[in-house]
Formats: structure tokens, sequence, C-alpha cells
């Protein structure tokens, strides 16, 4: 009969415990005490293009023109960029190249219209920095998202739901490049032409400022594809490095997305 009544007084302070654990949780709850969940959870992603100085060793359009050094090796001045919507609009920021000995860096959020590639700037941000940043972009993304998120819902854009796989320059089967020069000895580009199989996908132009879209009048002379990337939509946009003529300096690379 006692081992009756222990075992009785255990069972309801067992159920007094788990209904107070309950109840202390739901009130957590309501008042918001949860932290938050991370970016993936939520089902949000970005997506950083890799290494824009390593894609460039795949073509020998543009390893060529890299000033190379001690080993022989392609050096180009390239930026960084981050993928944060790619429905009808894709939306990136973009490290510009850093050509001058300022202590800054000029950062863009980028929209494109994937039907007709056209662009526009949403934000331009010049940012005073030490050469002891080493993940800039990402660590910028993260301090200014919220600015971001007002962009978008203005322009009635989402963030990535999806993840983005890269495909490398030797995955593309069947592209080819046509370009048309200016006729000066600098041979300025005035567009591209993308075909596939011959049949023509696209192109884009000096004259509509739809080549670089951060470029206003500096000279492009050179370009290749550096890959492409797949969208959760099954689209695919190819990757375009474009070199900017740089006096006394390696070459400046730009990219530029166009949808195939």
């Amino acid at each position: 009969m006692q081992l009756i009544s222990h075992l009785l007084i255990i069972t309801v302070l067992f159920n007094y415990s788990c209904t107070k654990a309950k109840i202390e949780q739901q009130n957590i709850e309501r008042n918001n005490i949860l932290p938050k969940t991370s970016l993936e959870r939520n089902n949000e992603y970005t997506f950083r293009l890799p290494d824009l100085e390593k894609l460039t060793d795949k073509s020998p359009i543009l390893t060529t023109e890299g000033f190379g050094n001690e080993n022989e090796e392609s050096r180009f001045i390239v930026g960084d960029i981050i993928i944060l919507s790619a429905n009808e609009k894709l939306s990136y920021l973009n490290l510009l190249p850093k050509t001058t000995e300022d202590d800054s860096y000029t950062i863009h959020l980028i929209i494109q219209d994937l039907k007709d590639n056209s662009f526009k700037i949403a934000k331009q941000w010049v940012i005073d920095l030490d050469n002891s940043d080493s993940n800039i972009l990402t660590d910028f993304y993260k301090k200014n998202k919220v600015e971001i998120a007002k962009i978008f819902k203005n322009e009635n854009l989402s963030f990535l739901s999806d993840k983005i796989s890269f495909n490398s320059y030797d995955a593309i089967k069947n592209i080819q490049l046509k370009y048309n020069y200016e006729n000066t000895e600098q041979k300025e580009i005035t567009e591209i032409t993308i075909l596939n199989k011959k049949q023509k996908i696209s192109n884009i132009q000096i004259s509509k400022k739809t080549l670089c879209p951060e470029c206003d009048s500096l000279v492009i002379y050179k370009g290749d594809y550096l890959g492409s990337i797949s969208l959760a939509n099954n689209n695919k946009l190819l990757i375009l490095g474009l070199l900017e003529q740089v006096s006394l300096s390696p070459s400046a690379l730009h990219i530029r997305f166009v949808r195939l």
C-alpha cells in the first residue's frame, strides 16, 4: 500500500512538471522570446559566384589578357557577386573591381529583367575599407539586409527560396560569342551576339547601355563566358566576363548575366 502511494505521488509530480513546462513554453512563444530561425530554415538562400579570377583560367581568350606573375599565372582585378533573387528578375550585389588606390569600394544592387536583359542600379554604396577585410560582400550583405529588404519590397521582389547550381566553363556546349567592334585602335566592343548551334539567342549592346551596367563610358575590349548557373525554374543564365581596359595595370573584369 505504501509503495502504491509513492507511485501516485511520483505520477502527480511528473504530470505537474510537464504541465508547467508546457505553459512556460507557450508563454515564451507568445512573447516572441524564442530565437529566430536561420536563413536556411526560412528557405532563404544566397548564391555567391565562385572565385572570378579562377573562372577566367578556363578561357583562352581571357587568360591571354592577364598580367602574368613570376609563376606565369593570369591575374585580373576582380570583384565579387552575390545573387539574392532570381525569378522574372535577377537581383544581385556587385562589388566592383577596385582599379584605384582609394581606400574605398563601390557596391551596386542591380536588378535585371531576364525577359529583355534590361537593368537598373537600384542602390549604390561607397564603402571605406582596409586591406584586412577578407569577406567584404558577405559581411556587407549581413549588415545591410534590412535596407535591401525594403528595396525588394518596393520593387515587388522576393529573396531566393531555392538553391542555384553552377555549371563550369567545360560543361557549356554549343555556345558561341560573336563580337562587333568600334573601328578604333582599342577595338572597343559595341555588341555581343550569343549563338547556340549557330542559332541566335540574344545580343547585348553598348548603345543601349546593356553591355555593362556599371561601366558608363569605360572601354570593354574583350569578353568570354565563364560558365552558367541553373535556376530552380529551369532557366539558365550565361555568365559573361567582360574586360575593361585599364591603363598600366591588369584588366578589370566585369560580370554580365544573359538568359539562355
